[in-house]
């Protein structure tokens, strides 16, 4: 299952990205009751005086 409370985890780069990097969820993961995503989350990901990419 998605860890909703932290979008980090699920770059693999993160480590790598500079600091002040932000990152945060666009559109939060959201789960049935069986711990099924019913949606598509989107993650932001914000590096200081760059443009925001999407992951």
């Amino acid at each position: 299952m998605l860890n909703a409370n932290d979008s980090a985890t699920l770059i693999a780069n993160v480590g790598t990205l500079p600091d002040g990097t932000e990152i945060t969820w666009k559109t939060t993961p959201k789960f049935d009751n069986d711990g099924i995503l019913t949606n598509t989350p989107v993650i932001s990901v914000k590096e200081p005086d760059k443009a925001e990419l999407e992951n």
